[in-house]
C-alpha cells in the first residue's frame, strides 16, 4: 500500500486504485479538515496525520478507525494548542510538540485501540523561551526535550521530566 497526504484528504493506493478518506457530513471518519499535510507510521503500523492546522489523527490500518488527539490531548478546547512535531520511537511511544510549548506522549498497544496519554508543560506562556525544538529518546529510553526554556530528560522509571540544563544565553 501506498499512502499520500494532500489538500483533499488522505488517499492509499493498492496498486489497482485508490480510496480516499475525507472528512464532511456523511463521513464516518473522524477527520475534521481534508488539508493532511504530513503523514508518518509509527513503529506498530498506526498513521499519524497532522491537518495545515495542527490537528493530530491516528489511524489503524487494518480497521480503518480514526482517533482524533486534538481536545482529547488538551484536556477540553479550552486549552487546545496545534501540534507543531510528531515523533515516533520504535515500540508505539509517539511525542508531539505544541505550540504552547508543551508536549503530549501518547503510548499506542498492539491489537488494541486503547492509549495512555500525558502532557508535560515546559512554559507556561506562548513565548519562543518555551517552544519545544527536539524530542529524542537514547538507547537506555530516555527522552531528552530540547525547548527554548532549557534541555529536558525523562528517564524511563520517571513520571515527569527533569530539568538538566537552563536557558541558553547566547
Amino acid at each position: 500500500l501506498m499512502w499520500f497526504c494532500t489538500f483533499d484528504g488522505l488517499n492509499r493506493f493498492d496498486g489497482y486504485g485508490f480510496k480516499v478518506y475525507k472528512s464532511g457530513f456523511n463521513s464516518n471518519y473522524a477527520l475534521k479538515n481534508n488539508r493532511v499535510d504530513r503523514i508518518t507510521e509509527d513503529g506498530l503500523g498506526y498513521l499519524w496525520m497532522m491537518n495545515n492546522d495542527g490537528e493530530v489523527h491516528r489511524m489503524n490500518t487494518h480497521t480503518e478507525e480514526f482517533i482524533s488527539f486534538n481536545e482529547i490531548s488538551s484536556g477540553g478546547s479550552e486549552n487546545y494548542s496545534p501540534v507543531t512535531q510528531i515523533f515516533h520511537f520504535g515500540d508505539g511511544e509517539t511525542w508531539m510538540s505544541t505550540e504552547a510549548g508543551s508536549c503530549i506522549r501518547v503510548i499506542s498497544y498492539p491489537s488494541s485501540p486503547d492509549y495512555k496519554l500525558d502532557r508535560f508543560a515546559f512554559s507556561s506562556d506562548s513565548s519562543s523561551a518555551g517552544m519545544v525544538n527536539f524530542i529524542y529518546r537514547d538507547s537506555l529510553k530516555s527522552v531528552w526535550i530540547l525547548a527554548g526554556s532549557g534541555l529536558f530528560r525523562m528517564q524511563d522509571d520517571k513520571e515527569q521530566p527533569e530539568k538538566v540544563s537552563s536557558d541558553y544565553q547566547g
